[in-house]
């Protein structure tokens, strides 16, 4: 059975017991550290409007114990549902969330790091040993960060100490390390006419995730060539070509886009909805300063009496997000938050749309879900 775990309330606590160090940095002769380990949880459950109420889950990891000077790995334990095995460098996840934790015995003395990567995708590999930094470098694809039923149960967690281990009392140590999620969420629930749109009808043929980094390193980094934005050129919002193949892990469900191509889906009095209960929610890497657009594919719009559209396809493009609640803009795109448009809140009509993508620019109110993926709303705004 897989621990539930609140991102805001999950901390590694790491109490160091044994071996010090004299004022001039040598050994005071004892073997090893010895670690009494914990990793804190409460069931604090984040806020799923579209999904049902759900918590966060860690199912998996891998700890490392760093050399900082060196940014060698001096030693690492794995984290799972086996039994606890400490020569075989293994602990059970359960036994490190209950009671006291496990008590790791002989880690080497020149360990002064530690970190925590949780939830490593399938067919992912992680060095063992040799430097931290090949595993901190490492790359994952975006689709990575979606599981088959396409929710936030596959996100990658990330995290290390922030400060210095503090001595507590005699040779006893103590760090926190608080993962963090490599990944945000857009979700939205349906889209709508505005009073007076002019428009009498319309069809979806596919929605696209567009001005987003396709890859993402454990520690947060990104490449600019890892970039993907696919301009004006309306062959660029198809489901066969890349990024929109990308599928979700195991499944057969595209990660980047919604496509209903050829036929398209025909709105319902002015409305095209993702479904009862659904949204169209899409796992992205988070960024300081890069906002994703989504562009929206038309066709078959038919206006009203004296207003024409006479092109074949129609584009919405979606540039940015306000806070439902404050109408501040949104400038960063933060791992760990849901930036969710509610139903109803995606307004738009004829002056909306472009003959291309990437022309036009629609400001949506959001509603951001913080910390422990707690939702906040968001709401098209023209």
């Amino acid at each position: 059975m897989k621990k539930l775990f609140s991102i805001a309330a999950m901390a590694l606590l790491v109490g160091f017991v044994g071996c010090t160090k004299t004022d001039d940095g040598s050994d005071n002769g004892d073997s090893g550290k010895n670690i009494r380990m914990k990793i804190e949880q409460l069931e604090t459950k984040g806020e799923f409007a579209s999904m049902g109420v759900q918590a966060y889950a860690f199912t998996s990891g891998e700890i490392y114990f760093v050399a900082n000077a060196t940014n060698m790995i001096v030693d690492h334990y794995s984290i799972g549902s086996f039994a606890t095995d400490l020569p075989g460098k293994k602990i059970n996840l359960t036994a490190l969330t209950s009671g006291s934790g496990v008590n790791i015995t002989g880690i080497p003395a020149n360990a002064d790091k530690v970190y925590v990567v949780g939830n490593v995708p399938t067919g992912v590999t992680l060095n063992s040993s040799g430097s931290f930094v090949q595993v901190k470098d490492k790359a994952l694809g975006v689709a990575t960060q979606s599981n088959a039923a396409g929710n936030l149960d596959a996100v990658v967690l990330y995290g290390t100490n922030a400060a210095a281990f503090a001595l507590i009392s005699g040779n006893d140590y103590q760090t926190v390390v608080a993962p963090t999620p490599l990944a945000a969420r857009v979700e939205l629930t349906d889209m709508k006419l505005k009073a007076n749109s002019h428009i009498v009808s319309y069809k979806v043929q596919g929605i696209y995730m567009n001005n987003i980094y396709l890859q993402k390193q454990l520690d947060g980094d990104v490449v600019a060539g890892d970039l993907h934005f696919g301009g004006s050129v309306h062959a660029n919002y198809v489901s066969t070509i890349a990024p929109y193949t990308t599928m979700i892990p195991s499944t057969s469900v595209p990660a980047l886009c919604n496509s209903y191509s050829p036929t398209g889906r025909a709105d319902v009095s002015g409305t095209v909805a993702a479904g009862s209960g659904k949204v169209w929610g899409y796992n992205l890497f988070g960024h300081a300063t890069l906002i994703p657009h989504i562009v929206i594919h038309l066709t078959d719009i038919v206006c009203e009496s004296g207003y024409s559209y006479t092109e074949t396809d129609g584009y919405l493009t979606i540039k940015g997000f306000k806070d439902a609640t404050t109408l501040v803009p949104i400038t960063s795109f933060d791992a760990g938050k849901i930036y969710k448009v509610a139903a109803g809140a995606f307004e738009f009509g004829l002056d909306d749309i472009t003959t291309d993508p990437e022309l036009g620019e629609i400001n949506l109110l959001v509603k951001v879900t913080l910390g422990n993926w707690e939702v906040q709303g968001v709401k098209p705004t023209l």
